[in-house]
């Protein structure tokens, strides 16, 4: 439902969102980056039908999901312009310099997670200008 709703504050904005749900949680990283992959690719063929501009987009993950959406954050995917990173960590050493990537992390919430974001942001910050990281 919270997924939901966050696609649905975007479009309140008058931007374009996409729900992307992985097929199956027990496919490897590898599979659910390949389905990533088509779900833009169709955006990008249907793009003119579905009113939305695919040299200008961003990308959302939470949770679990971030260890999908940090790697393509962090890649040089075309018309990705900026990421958010919402609780989730995964595999990055940094961004492209001229996209703004905002992390965001839980205080008081699993210590082993938080490590993770921490990692995260420390690792893109040495090799590049800091990210910017709400606790």
């Amino acid at each position: 439902v919270q997924y939901v709703g966050w696609s649905k504050a975007v479009t309140s904005r008058g931007l374009a969102g996409v729900n992307y749900q992985a097929h199956d949680p027990r496919r490897t990283m590898e599979d659910s980056r390949k389905d990533f992959e088509a779900l833009v690719g169709y955006l990008r063929t249907n793009a003119a039908t579905l009113g939305i501009d695919m040299d200008n987009f961003a990308v959302w993950s939470c949770s679990a999901n971030s260890s999908i959406g940090v790697p393509i954050a962090a890649s040089d995917m075309a018309g990705l312009r900026s990421a958010v990173i919402y609780y989730g960590a995964g595999e990055a050493t940094r961004f492209p310099l001229d996209r703004p990537v905002f992390v965001a992390r839980a205080g008081l919430d699993n210590t082993s997670l938080n490590r993770a974001i921490d990692a995260l942001v420390a690792r893109a910050a040495a090799a590049g200008p800091p990210l910017p990281c709400a606790v």
